[in-house]
């Protein structure tokens, strides 16, 4: 029996236990270290997952365990200590999204894993979801020809603003999923962005905006609108609601996506992959696991779906979005195209 791989998270809070999760759920994997600034968050990992090892600094963690990869969970605006870190020590990278929040910290982490040599897998899980694909694979089969306007949305409520409590935009948050997922569909040849945002209950309490929306267009005269919000109604039987809806020159995909409450259960979920043809799919696996394809990458099974420069395109997007909201104008933007 192969040996398992040998994991360490840095950041186990809501989204590094995710991972935790995750990799406790993939048989090759072995979390044997765990990294934060929280103590009592630490101790309460560790008993939960069967971890041996704790530390309250990640250099410390580096230093002294012999991992096979890194996760990295930080706050999105601490990403660029650790992954730095990581890639220094020669490491594989499994970066949570969004790869930064500024444009000096994306290039840093990408300098960083270039200089590495090392992969680096950014956590855009659209990509790997499967109805959306299915949706992306009849396009780069040609079904559906050219893509060449779309509409999508994220939206969730209130639960998540005040989970974050202000430290990121629900741009960052929700908005750069789909972002980077019509990047994928479209391509890179972007031209600008235009992005407008209102602030009402959540901006009242944390001084960011309930909602943002962002019309991309690309160089070939492609355009996409896509609406990120987290000013859902507390309390609603609806808690994720999702949907992207792609035309082409020859035809068009939708996808679909509910997430509800339910009296008596943790949630359920509706997927929906539909074509212009009437075509429909009902889809209840949820999402496909980047963990195990973290791990793919590890064993050279498999390249990253999303790469640092992925990472680095969507954030450069978001941020340009930010400038246009902010100056009412829009914003060219030149991505990286590798």
């Amino acid at each position: 029996m192969a040996a398992k791989r040998r994991i360490a998270v840095i950041g186990v809070g809501y989204i590094g236990e995710r991972h935790l999760v995750g990799m406790a759920a993939d048989g090759r994997a072995e979390v044997v270290a765990i990294a934060d600034v929280k103590p009592d968050l630490l101790v309460e990992r560790q008993r939960a997952f069967g971890v041996p090892r704790i530390y309250a600094d990640y250099h410390e963690l580096l230093e002294k365990e012999e991992l096979d990869g890194v996760v990295v969970a930080t706050p999105d605006e601490l990403h660029r200590g650790p992954a730095v870190a990581v890639a220094a020590m020669g490491k594989p990278l499994f970066l949570e999204k969004p790869i930064a929040t500024t444009t000096a910290d994306a290039e840093a982490i990408v300098r960083a894993v270039e200089q590495s040599g090392k992969p680096c897998l950014i956590n855009f899980g659209l990509r790997l979801h499967k109805p959306y694909a299915m949706a992306k694979a009849r396009f780069a089969a040609g079904e559906m020809g050219v893509p060449v306007t779309a509409y999508a949305k994220r939206v969730c409520d209130l639960d998540e603003a005040w989970r974050l409590h202000g430290r990121c935009t629900v741009n960052e948050y929700l908005g750069v999923h789909d972002i980077d997922y019509l990047i994928h569909v479209f391509g890179r040849d972007v031209k600008s962005i235009y992005s407008v945002k209102s602030e009402f209950r959540v901006y009242e309490k944390l001084k960011t905006a309930d909602h943002y929306w962002n019309v991309i267009t690309w160089k070939n005269g492609a355009s996409a609108t896509v609406l990120a919000s987290w000013a859902g109604p507390l309390g609603a039987q609806v808690v994720v609601d999702n949907e992207v809806l792609i035309f082409g020159t020859h035809g068009s995909v939708q996808v679909a996506e509910r997430w509800a409450k339910q009296e008596g259960a943790e949630s359920w979920t509706v997927n929906r992959f539909a074509t212009e043809t009437g075509y429909e799919e009902p889809l209840t696996s949820g999402w496909d696991s980047m963990d195990s394809h973290f791990l793919d990458v590890i064993q050279g099974l498999a390249e990253p779906v999303a790469t640092v420069y992925d990472g680095l395109n969507a954030t450069r997007l978001v941020i340009a979005g930010e400038e246009s909201a902010r100056t009412g104008q829009a914003v060219d933007v030149e991505l990286v195209d590798k």
